[in-house]
């Protein structure tokens, strides 16, 4: 009997927290693959940085950089307006260090195929703030 009251006592200091956290809806991604999108930062700065792998763009947007060799040697600047095709899409990987809000912003990670400007054929990868979907045809 004393077990049973110990487990019951350990099970209920577990779970009383677990069934009381607030439930957060899934997020999903707003381009998905297939969709076409067309690459543009901001109206200050519109041009995107198209990064080679999805972890450098991670690390760049939490502010771990490794100096400016380091990032121009893992992107390339890519025009405003460029088209792209989605290729995939990761549900908020990406959290904004420096963002424009309070706290961090946070965004999806979309590799993306370019299909048109001077490094068309290219993939990488660039964060949702940095598309505008142009809604598929399927």
């Amino acid at each position: 009997m004393r077990y049973l009251i110990i487990f019951a006592a350990a099970w209920l200091t577990v779970m009383v927290p677990c069934a009381a956290a607030p439930v957060r809806a899934t997020h999903i991604c707003t381009p998905i693959a297939g969709d076409r999108v067309v690459l543009i930062a901001d109206a200050n700065d519109p041009d995107v940085f198209m990064w080679d792998a999805r972890a450098n763009l991670i690390n760049y947007a939490t502010g771990h950089l490794r100096g400016a060799p380091w990032v121009l040697a893992h992107t390339i600047l890519v025009n405003a307006g460029t088209p792209a095709f989605v290729v995939s899409c990761f549900s908020e990987m990406v959290r904004e260090r420096y963002g424009y809000g309070i706290g961090s912003e946070i965004h999806d990670a979309i590799g993306v195929k370019l299909t048109g400007g001077p490094f068309q054929g290219r993939f990488g990868w660039v964060t949702s703030s940095d598309t505008l979907n142009l809604h598929a045809q399927r």
